[in-house]
């Protein structure tokens, strides 16, 4: 039902920017079968299929964005960095950051726990033009998709990607402003 509700947000339908549409399509949405899925499947076997699904994005993003420092507000999520570093050797992993953040990450990851506006703030105040924001648990109650809409609709902020689990925030702001839904 799920999936039925969604349709109208898959593999790019209605997105009209190309770097956007690329994005969707060959790296939100790519079904190709990369070299790592198996092996950290097997590594992971543990794993929910959902959370195997978000590593598995976790990997195209770092694939795409080649050696880029990600960080994390929360603890060390192993299947996650091992996802990411499977995707880029170069890939540098920081857990548990805290403000001030350094401003050599390239990418943040996290969850819109309470207090996490610092962070955020933080983040937004040295972001580039390649830098992103990985916010997690976007839906997961009222409240949670409250605070992502106003993260996504923040003036530092560019296009954005509401993909239902989690949401995509990079911070171009020479490209026009445009949150995108997309069934992931």
């Amino acid at each position: 039902m799920v999936w039925i509700r969604r349709i109208g947000y898959c593999r790019g339908f209605g997105v009209q920017s190309p770097w956007a549409y690329r994005f969707v399509r060959y790296v939100v949405n790519e079904h190709y079968p990369y070299y790592a899925y198996d092996d950290l499947k097997t590594a992971f076997p543990h794993l929910s299929p959902l959370e195997h699904h978000i590593g598995r994005l976790f990997f195209r993003i770092s694939n795409y964005m080649r050696g880029a420092h990600w960080a994390y507000t929360f603890p060390d999520v192993p299947f996650l960095t091992s996802y990411i570093l499977a995707g880029s050797r170069e890939a540098q992993v920081i857990p548990s950051v805290h403000v001030p953040l350094d401003k050599d990450i390239d990418i943040l990851v996290m969850t819109l726990a309470d207090g996490l506006q610092p962070l955020f703030r933080s983040f937004c105040s040295h972001a580039g033009k390649k830098s992103l924001l990985i916010v997690l648990g976007i839906r997961k109650d009222k409240n949670s998709l409250s605070k992502w809409k106003r993260m996504a609709s923040d003036h530092h902020t560019g296009v954005c990607f509401d993909l239902y689990y989690c949401g995509l925030i990079f911070f171009n702001t020479s490209m026009t402003k445009q949150i995108y839904k997309v069934n992931f």
